[in-house]
């Protein structure tokens, strides 16, 4: 046998190794995009749980309130307790923020819409504000004029003993 035959011999099972391995390698990459996108389209398909409906984010707690808010609009009796401490909680802080700018008007109606429930912290936190505030203290406890504001406030407010639970304690007081 010549030289140049041994090398054509050699080099013939090479090649066919060096084929069989791209089209492996090809048919791996396809198996893989396919994977992914059926994967992806499962994980879309899979309906949001009520326990997760409320976790979206914002910069802004306003954006947020409005966005809960919309939420227990749509859910209605199916709105979880999960999704009510998240917008007690959005409540209370925009009650505060709004009270610390001056506008106790907004902060009121906040802390009015923060349900009794035995599970919330934010309603025992709301009748300690409107108790501070029937006081004429702010929430850093310095003397401020707020019981006119809340007098005035409760005034036009309608019903409310009933629609703002976390004032009834106030209420007999003023």
């Amino acid at each position: 046998m010549r030289k140049q035959d041994t090398k054509r011999d050699a080099s013939g099972p090479s090649m066919l190794l060096s084929a069989f391995a791209f089209i492996m390698s090809a048919l791996a990459v396809v198996a893989y995009f396919v994977y992914r996108s059926t994967s992806q389209r499962q994980a879309a398909a899979v309906p949001q749980t009520l326990e997760n409906y409320c976790d979206e984010t914002f910069d802004d707690p306003e954006d947020l309130y409005k966005w809960l808010s919309d939420r227990e609009t749509q859910l209605g009796d199916e709105w979880p307790s999960y999704c009510q401490d998240r917008l007690d909680g959005v409540l209370y802080d925009t009650a505060l923020s709004k009270a610390a700018e001056g506008r106790f008007g907004t902060s009121f109606m906040r802390l009015c819409q923060i349900p009794e429930r035995s599970e919330s912290d934010y309603f025992e936190e709301a009748q300690l504000l409107f108790g501070m505030w029937g006081q004429n203290r702010n929430t850093s406890g310095e003397s401020q004029d707020i019981r006119p504001l809340l007098v005035s406030f409760f005034q036009t407010y309608d019903s409310p003993n009933e629609n703002c639970p976390a004032a009834r304690t106030v209420l007999e007081k003023l």
